[in-house]
């Protein structure tokens, strides 16, 4: 069976999500590729070599 996989990445789920995006991009110099807001929910997506790291509001156990 062949899969065609366009792009793999890492999700982060966290309670600081300002902090941490503001981190990643700042530290590790990760460019946007998007990000979007709806009502209480926060997602940021940043490239991180042929992949990404996409950050989520969240992170409560």
């Amino acid at each position: 069976m062949k899969h065609n996989v366009a792009r793999y990445g890492l999700i982060l789920n966290t309670e600081r999500f300002d902090e941490c995006v503001a981190f990643s991009q700042g530290l590790f110099e990760l460019p946007l590729l998007f990000s979007m807001e709806d009502g209480g929910f926060s997602l940021t997506c940043l490239a991180y070599g042929a992949s990404y790291l996409m950050i989520v509001q969240g992170g409560k156990m």
